[in-house]
């Protein structure tokens, strides 16, 4: 997950420049001649030789000093050379004339292909990787026409005609650059491409090949002519005119008819709008850069098919829009589904039958009553390969709502030619609108940074600026509900503030997030064909927008549905808590042991829940009280810090948050912290739950672990150390990971902080606790939160890898493979037994310290109710760690059960049923054993002696 940048540029007058100058043309009188020589003219090669070396016309003489192609007489005007698509070309040596370095340049040619061949079948070329300029066809662009100019490695542009050459007949051409930069690309005459260069291009000691590049042309080449002079203009008069009609077939004749039109519907091409008349007619100028029309649906109408049209480059085209009205009511839902990651192949996206997991999902999406107007995937429909786009479309086929998609980073191609053509070919826009009832919905392309062409970024960045600020203008009196695939930046609220925008939806980080800025609902969704990389289950969000206000609830797909479970309380029983569990993993060196001691059976004391999902948020515990963390995001529930009685469960206070509280908080000798998903950092007052202070200063985005309070000093991650009592930061570590940590929780011992920042490719950091200076760092990835034992710091990683590690110097004492993928819970450590959690498996797995990590036992837990684990879907699963007690270790699974295990054998002495998954580790306090579910509930069992 890179770090993304702005969707809209400031560079404003970059827009209005190209938005002027839309479409060009030559008349036939001007093409059907022979080129003719001027001032200007710096090559010319008429081909009429008729054998030998092919000669320069113009005054500057560049004649061929090598010719492979074949002379044949019937060329477009006298004779003319064929090239085999082989090995025939032209060379000419270089030249002063033929080094334009900068300003105007005209390359004309009339050319006739017969075969489509190579990589690059040049037409004429003059570049190197320092710089030149290039017209060819391009087989990965489908051979279209192509237009290449080249500063270096870094600074170049291309542009492409819209429509693919024909084979078999004369075609002019002619390749434009223009004194202000503009690049543009002319077939017979007309305008198809676009684009700007503004830098120098000079392409010194270079030949001028004709016929070669990387590939031969094969086809009939006569007349070729560079000059130093833009020969084709633009015009800002006549453009592209796409021109058609918006009405509702009432009669089914598939035409427009007396009465049918249905006015002011707005049309745009993704620059440009266009509103229909009173007969729903409308007339859009446009370029043949835009390639799609669509059509902006208005409230209480649905689309009769697709809401766009592909164009061609055709000076003149119609398409006409079918609308029904439909009833829209002012309250309705729908859904977002977002990452789906379909692909072909093996990789860390790769679930078995993603397409038909996804048919199945929406399948039961289609199934929600009262049914959803439409449905959101908010990007990453798959990997960038057109196998892919062919199997998320047979996928999507199956769901009768209507599915609208989102541009996502990995819907891209990593080229900056075909970065979004496998999209707009298989799927469609990039960016787009429409409308619902009283809301209107634009969906956003915010991947265009990832081009290495920054003028190209910087050109399309303005202009979907300015498309959505008419947009948004045209839709004033709506509420406006934005679409993209990051999560918005700073920069990006700042700019909708200026809207009426309720909502941003958005995928990418594989989380579930509901927070406001600055007024608007910020809402992030996992991934829906597989768990989220903060443990989110497979799943979907329903949006429901009700009498003015939007509410969000996420639901996770139930892949093995829990059988019903009836809950048996017993009271003679009396709950007595004893030592406090103030912390992830009861301690700063993460035990998971209180001390205390508490045997099976058990008596089921109270259950509570609390409102909200909890994830990997275990309970901690303080003076009889126990705290816990929410995400809020299931119905009438706000993200919280709630206390409770861990006697009664007694609700004692619930202090609502901005965001999340995912992981566990801590508790501090006078106050309770805890970290939202948004980065901020609270610390209320355990008896009436007010907020004494909040701090956001330090702690990077996305880094919402669980916290360790030690000696007065509160670590977050190991970015920042704070002042418990005061909020006071103490120091900021320089550590700056690639992607910042929230699965995991430091671990603090003997004045050092270890701690890995849980991402890709981040390894194990070990911290001075005094001021945040890095002591080493190990050469393992690492993911897991660490245990540390003695001199040992144990951590388990990428691929199922667990390892020992010194912890003066971070090498590698031992390493042992255990599992697949993800490891993301804390080990475990009693006596000479290490204890694994295998997320992807489902077994826990029990390590011989002693004997470099050699397997004594497993134990497999059920199959999983719903999909938490990253990149995996169904099967067996756990993500939490165990607790010890005694000579027992309890274990919450996936599969809905709490077990008792012997330690030393992992012979299962005891379970219960608690009738949905479990994700966070047990907590054991006095004869007390508590444990949470994912559906908001606290279960507090006694031991029944």
């Amino acid at each position: 997950m890179k770090k993304k940048k702005m969707f809209y540029s400031k560079n404003f007058k970059l827009v209005v420049c190209l938005g002027m100058l839309l479409s060009g043309y030559a008349s036939s009188a001007e093409l059907e001649q022979p080129f003719t020589n001027d001032k200007h003219t710096v090559l010319l090669m008429h081909f009429d030789e008729g054998r030998g070396l092919p000669e320069d016309a113009s005054a500057y003489k560049n004649n061929a000093v090598k010719n492979s192609a074949k002379w044949i007489p019937d060329g477009k005007f006298g004779g003319a050379l064929y090239f085999d698509g082989r090995q025939g070309f032209v060379q000419i040596p270089d030249s002063k004339s033929l080094n334009i370095k900068d300003g105007e340049l005209t390359i004309e040619a009339w050319i006739k292909p017969d075969n489509y061949t190579g990589n690059y079948p040049a037409i004429v070329n003059k570049y190197k990787g320092s710089g030149g300029y290039l017209v060819s066809t391009h087989r990965k662009s489908g051979y279209m026409l192509r237009f290449f100019l080249r500063k270096n490695d870094k600074i170049f542009s291309t542009i492409y005609s819209v429509d693919k050459l024909a084979l078999n007949k004369w075609r002019h051409i002619a390749a434009v650059r223009y004194k202000d930069g503009l690049m543009a690309l002319f077939v017979n005459g007309v305008a198809c491409a676009r684009g700007i260069s503004k830098f120098d291009f000079a392409s010194d000691n270079i030949p001028l090949l004709i016929g070669k590049c990387a590939g031969y042309f094969s086809g009939t080449i006569d007349e070729i002519r560079i000059s130093t002079i833009a020969r084709y203009q633009l015009s800002s008069v006549e453009s592209q005119a796409v021109t058609g009609t918006v009405f509702n077939d009432r009669n089914k004749n598939g035409r427009c008819d007396d009465g049918e039109g249905i006015s002011d519907v707005a049309v745009s091409d993704g620059v440009n709008f266009s509103l229909s008349d009173k007969q729903g007619k409308y007339k859009l100028q446009t370029d043949t850069a835009n390639a799609f029309v669509f059509v902006i649906n208005p409230g209480g109408y649905k689309l009769n098919s697709v809401f766009f049209k592909r164009k061609n480059s055709s000076p003149k085209q119609t398409f006409n829009f079918l609308l029904s009205p439909q009833k829209q009511e002012g309250n309705f839902s729908f859904v977002q589904i977002t990452d789906t990651h379909i692909t072909t192949g093996e990789g860390p996206f790769n679930i078995s039958n993603g397409q038909n997991i996804l048919s199945a999902d929406l399948k039961t999406i289609n199934q929600i009553s009262p049914q959803p107007a439409f449905i959101v995937n908010t990007g990453d429909l798959g990997e960038n390969i057109p196998e892919c786009f062919r199997l998320y479309n047979q996928a999507v086929s199956c769901s009768a709502i209507p599915v609208y998609n989102v541009f996502g980073n990995h819907d891209r191609n990593s080229n900056d030619d075909f970065f979004d053509r496998n999209y707009k070919y298989f799927i469609g826009p990039t960016y787009y609108s429409f409308n619902y009832g009283q809301y209107h919905f634009a969906v956003i392309n915010c991947c265009f940074h990832y081009i290495k062409n920054k003028q190209k970024v910087a050109e399309l960045e303005a202009r979907q600026t300015e498309w959505l600020k008419k947009d948004f203008a045209l839709n004033r009196d709506k509420k406006i509900i934005v679409l993209q695939h990051y999560s918005p930046d700073p920069e990006l609220m700042e700019f909708l503030s200026k809207y009426n925008v309720v909502a941003v939806l958005s995928g990418h980080r594989h989380i579930n997030n509901v927070s406001s800025v600055k007024g608007i609902l910020n809402i992030s969704s996992s991934s829906t064909c597989f768990g989220g990389i903060d443990l989110s289950p497979a799943g979907y969000r329903e949006i429901n927008c009700k009498d003015g206000k939007i509410s969000t609830v996420s639901r996770a797909f139930t892949d093995n549905p829990p059988a019903s479970v009836h809950h048996t309380f017993t009271t003679a029983v009396k709950p007595e808590p004893g030592a406090d569990w103030p912390m992830f993993g009861h301690d700063p060196e993460h035990s998971f042991s209180s001390g205390d001691t508490v045997s099976p059976p058990f008596a089921l004391c109270w259950i509570k829940n609390v409102g909200g999902y909890i994830g990997l948020a275990a309970p901690v515990i303080k003076n009889g009280r126990l705290y816990v963390g929410t995400s809020g995001e299931n119905e009438n529930h706000s993200p919280a810090i709630t206390a409770l009685d861990a006697r009664s469960g007694k609700k004692l206070w619930n202090t609502p948050v901005d965001s999340p509280v995912k992981r566990n908080l801590a508790a501090g000798t006078k106050l309770i912290y805890g970290v939202s998903v948004s980065g901020k950092l609270y610390a209320l007052d355990p008896v009436s739950g007010k907020i004494i202070w909040e701090k956001s200063d330090g702690i990077a985005g996305l880094n919402y672990c669980a916290p360790v309070i030690v000696d007065g000093k509160l670590y977050i991650n190991g970015f920042s150390a704070f002042d418990s009592e005061t909020g006071r930061r103490i120091w900021h570590s320089p550590v700056k990971p690639k992607v910042p940590g929230y699965l995991c929780s430091p671990a603090v011992s003997n004045g050092k902080i270890y701690v890995s920042f849980t991402g890709w490719n981040n390894p194990l950091f070990c911290l001075d606790a005094q001021n945040g200076d890095v002591i080493w760092q190990s050469k393992v990835m690492i993911q897991s939160p660490p245990l540390v034992s003695s001199t040992l710091v144990y951590a388990a990683g990428e691929y199922g890898m667990v390892y020992a590690l010194d912890a003066q110097d971070g090498k590698v004492v031992w390493q042992k493979k255990v599992g697949a993928h993800w490891m993301v819970a804390c080990p475990v450590l009693s006596g000479d037994l290490l204890y694994v959690s295998c997320p992807e498996e489902g077994k826990i797995i029990a390590l011989d310290v002693r004997a470099k990590g050699a397997p004594v036992w497993e134990f497999q837990t059920g199959r999983a109710l719903v999909s938490p684990s990253g990149y995996r879907r169904g099967g067996s699963q756990i993500v939490s760690s165990p607790a010890v007690s005694g000579e027992i270790i309890y274990l919450a699974a996936v599969d809905g059960f709490l077990y008792a295990l012997n330690k030393k054998n992992g012979k299962k002495l005891w379970s219960y049923n608690l009738g949905a998954p479990a994700f966070s580790a047990p907590v054991v306090s006095g004869k007390m054993l508590y444990v949470l579910t994912y559906d908001g509930n606290i279960f507090a069992f006694a031991e029944n002696i």
